[in-house]
């Protein structure tokens, strides 16, 4: 845990990009992300996303949509758990960025990046289990009877602080696992955790065009 601490620490202040479109995307308008515990101390900068991004991750991700809702389940479930393997592999970061950015205790911080590789592991293995077609037994015996699940839409994912890592990964993971397409916005008071989830989801290659990264994009 001190070694995960020492190592966000000599990453203070660096500035993270919007991704969309599976290009990464900067803007004129940063937003500071201030430790709770020690204001003076600036955890890092997430770029700001203003109207044109925001609809040209909207863009990207209905794009992006019509082509992913027909990946194999297989391949969908292997994608959500790489990100728990990534997780699982590199903890250091997640775990260092909940710390300092929202002041959570060692024990909170540690249990919310277990609960992250939980989701990801649950839901690809859901996914196995509910996403092939099923056959039933049909009166006439020229047809069979089957039903199927589809992905349904794109979906944006916008998380409060309480759990900036875990709930705002099982979202992302649940969507992109079924189908859909995701835009995912952290909290404002925890954006370089959600910076950091990208970067793994980026790692386990999640991301490209199925998951788009923004910060605090106003109405449309």
């Amino acid at each position: 845990m001190q070694s995960a601490l020492r190592e966000v620490r000599k990453r203070f202040g660096e500035k993270h990009p919007l991704y969309i479109g599976g290009e990464k995307v900067w803007t004129d308008n940063l937003t500071p992300s201030v430790s709770p515990a020690e204001p003076s101390e600036i955890v890092g900068y997430g770029t700001e996303a203003g109207i044109p991004e925001a609809e040209r991750a909207v863009k990207a991700a209905r794009a992006a949509f019509e082509t992913w809702r027909w990946t194999p389940v297989g391949r969908a479930g292997a994608f959500a758990r790489s990100g728990g393997r990534h997780f699982g592999a590199s903890p250091l970061r997640a775990f260092g960025g909940r710390s300092f950015e929202i002041a959570k205790a060692w024990s909170e911080a540690d249990a919310d990046i277990r609960e992250a590789i939980d989701f990801c592991r649950f839901y690809a293995q859901q996914m196995r289990r509910l996403g092939r077609p099923k056959t039933y037994p049909n009166r006439f015996p020229a047809k069979k009877k089957y039903h199927q699940l589809l992905a349904a839409r794109r979906r944006v994912c916008d998380r409060a602080v309480e759990f900036p890592i875990a709930i705002l990964c099982g979202m992302a993971a649940a969507a992109v696992v079924t189908g859909n397409t995701v835009i995912m916005k952290p909290s404002e008071q925890s954006i370089i955790c959600g910076a950091m989830l990208m970067q793994i989801f980026e790692e386990a290659g999640v991301s490209g065009r199925r998951i788009e990264f923004s910060i605090r994009p106003p109405a449309l």
